[in-house]
């Protein structure tokens, strides 16, 4: 049995959004196979988590931070003018966090420490004087992202600024990596992105996974669109405005009867409800496998980013017909025409909805396709399995 700490920028329970719902599996899938786990988070302003819900996992030890990490306007000019650290990254490196987690160093015999992404690596030293090794649990190559969304950027001040974050971004990615003793990727695509910076055998690719026992199998059986997703994700926002500008359009003039409905947190203030068109922004749903469940087709219109999209994961476990970008499927082996339909302009969006709105048959075939290859190859048991074998090389 291994003992392991994991380090966390937000509680992973309830898991609610992409990340929170990764790190929920991984925990999961570390007691499954009797893992002794530790998750020291931090439970900032704009994640806050109350309480814990009745469904957290029983077993784990929890260290629970109160914190503000939100990023503002005048942080961001004065570190930009007068600081080279990475904004990204320095609002998360804390000193009541550091103390807690030398504490907990102090008084546990841990077998291994994994940082829940980038923004935990300003904790490295601190974990490396106490000999322990530790392990980077990347949830994607977070300047990728950032380079993909500074491409979009209309706004030549917003871009500049943007521009020299994300430089430093880099540079700071690039000297903590070869700092860890071994990087978890999440796609494959993300792992040969590290081992340029490692060697080989410190690169492990392990994907977001699910537990089946919890997606029931929801046909696309209603003949509407939908996306779920957090809309403080400049990604996320990205794509749904360029699907509500210049995909929906052409949607509805193949379709005029169909509909739009978008849910997420702070999906409301993109301003984008309109019935008149068939568009509906539902704001957050409390019980999203309601929401999987009413609805039929699941978009995925993203044009920046980086490693796994969880909820892509989440709709093909229940079964969903899915039209998405590439950059939208990244991570997962989507194939084009079995496990859904991949679409990269506005017109071969429109046209894969189209398609799918005249077939019934043609949802529901791609949709089990889907399912059944998420409860077959990402299990989280197993994957936590495979992981651990990995750590005890």
């Amino acid at each position: 049995m291994r003992k392991i700490l994991l380090l966390s920028n937000k509680v992973p329970f309830p898991p609610r959004d992409g990340s929170t719902i990764a790190m929920a599996s991984h925990i999961r899938g570390l007691l499954a196979n009797e893992a002794e786990v530790t998750v020291l988070a931090l439970n900032t302003v704009k994640h806050r988590v109350s309480e814990l819900p009745t469904n957290t996992p029983v077993g784990v030890e929890w260290e629970i931070i109160d914190c503000d990490t939100t990023p503002n306007i005048p942080g961001l000019l004065w570190n930009t003018l007068f600081s080279k650290e990475s904004y990204m990254v320095s609002r998360f490196n804390r000193r009541d966090v550091r103390q807690k987690l030398e504490t907990l160093l102090q008084n546990n015999a841990f077998d291994v420490v994994i940082l829940e992404g980038l923004f935990m690596t300003p904790y490295i030293k601190t974990i490396k004087s106490f000999n322990i090794p530790v392990y980077l649990r990347a949830h994607n190559v977070e300047h990728q992202i950032w380079n993909r969304q500074i491409e979009q950027e209309s706004s030549s001040l917003r871009k500049a600024i943007l521009s020299i974050q994300n430089r430093r971004l880099k540079s700071f990615e690039e000297q903590m990596t070869p700092a860890v003793d071994g990087v978890i990727a999440i796609t494959e695509v993300d792992a040969e992105w590290y081992r340029t910076l490692l060697s080989k055998d410190k690169v492990y690719v392990m994907p977001t996974g699910i537990d089946p026992s919890i997606y029931p199998n929801f046909e696309s059986k209603s003949p509407d669109v939908f996306h779920l997703g957090a809309m403080d994700w400049i990604p996320n926002v990205d794509g749904i405005e360029w699907f509500a500008k210049s995909v929906w359009p052409e949607v509805l003039k193949r379709n005029a009867q169909t509909s739009f409905h978008l849910a997420g947190r702070d999906s409301e203030k993109l301003n984008l409800h309109d019935p008149s068109r068939g568009f509906f922004v539902e704001g957050k749903v409390e019980d999203a496998s309601k929401f999987y469940e009413k609805h039929g087709i699941f978009v995925v219109p993203l044009r920046a980013g980086s490693g796994m999209r969880i909820k892509v994961l989440e709709a093909m476990a229940y079964g969903k017909a899915i039209v998405g970008t590439s950059i939208g499927v990244e991570g997962i082996p989507f194939e084009n025409g079995i496990h859904g339909l991949t679409a990269n302009t506005e017109t071969e969006f429109a046209d894969a909805i189209a398609k799918l709105l005249r077939s019934p048959e043609l949802r529901t075939e791609l949709g089990q396709n889907a399912r059944k290859l998420i409860h077959s190859e990402f299990n989280e048991s197993q994957l936590a399995k495979e992981l651990l074998n990995f750590l005890n090389k």
